[in-house]
């Protein structure tokens, strides 16, 4: 019942948040989207004059604004989620022992989330804290769980609903479906960390491939700068800019891509 509806969970949940204030809750950020879109503009603001500087063409500064107010706070975003939620994961095994212990000792689930929105590490402490709030105000403790996997969309959490709701409405003992998940959680991370050490040459090469161009054109700028100004100051020159950095970003996703193992 359990693996039926992780399956069920997962189809219908998609990885990737469609609403930017989804983005910015997952990620932590205490931002408003109209906060967000005045840093990104002035970022990118800063990102076109410095590109307007350097080249001394209009286009390629207009062209970096554009550029410059999307992709940078963007990606900020997106690694400040995706390290909110490695950090959650890798210390749930410590709150699911805590939870177990308490269940085990006779506890109420709300009184072990108590515990584990006081003693545990951030982001455990913030999540948890959350749904001992919406329990306090006569949300059931299946739908709290189920709002918190919502946030932290990952398979732990999603297993950790999924045997909560199951406990609340055909019974069952809960203590060993989540003891075992938090043996399940040690050995992937476990597991993660071999495969991160097996695959560290592909992503080392990939960062060093993809830096090498940068610094020998950023080198021979400031040697021989009058050698490489054709290259921002003339069409053709632009659009072998263009060209050479749409195949590099093709290059790099696919080295990227082929770097990463999924467990």
């Amino acid at each position: 019942m359990i693996a039926e509806g992780l399956r069920q969970v997962e189809k219908g949940r998609s990885a990737d948040p469609k609403s930017l204030e989804v983005l910015l809750d997952q990620a932590g950020i205490l931002w408003s989207t109209r906060l967000y879109w005045t840093y990104s503009v002035l970022v990118g603001a800063i990102i076109g004059v410095a590109a307007t500087f350097i080249t001394s063409n209009a286009y390629i500064g207009l062209m970096m604004i554009a550029l410059g107010s999307y992709f940078p706070m963007r990606l900020y975003v997106r690694r400040a989620r995706a390290k909110r939620l490695r950090l959650f994961v890798n210390e749930l095994p410590n709150a699911l022992d805590m939870l177990v212990r308490g269940v085990k000792a006779g506890l109420h689930m709300t009184e072990c989330f108590r515990s584990i929105a006081r003693e545990a590490k951030e982001p455990l402490r913030s999540e948890f804290q959350r749904v001992v709030d919406a329990q306090a105000i006569g949300i059931t403790i299946a739908d709290a769980i189920a709002r918190l996997a919502d946030r932290v969309p990952t398979p732990e959490t999603n297993f950790l609903a999924i045997s909560v709701a199951l406990q609340s409405t055909s019974g069952g003992r809960l203590s060993e479906a989540l003891d075992n998940l938090s043996k399940t959680l040690r050995d992937r991370k476990a597991m993660y960390g071999e495969i991160a050490a097996m695959s560290m040459e592909a992503k080392s090469s990939t960062a060093i491939i993809g830096a090498m161009p940068f610094l020998f054109l950023a080198g021979i700028h400031f040697t021989e700068p009058n050698y490489v100004l054709p290259l921002f100051r003339t069409t053709i020159g632009i659009m072998v800019l263009i060209g050479a950095a749409s195949w590099m970003l093709i290059g790099l996703y696919i080295i990227n891509k082929m770097s990463q193992i999924k467990v």
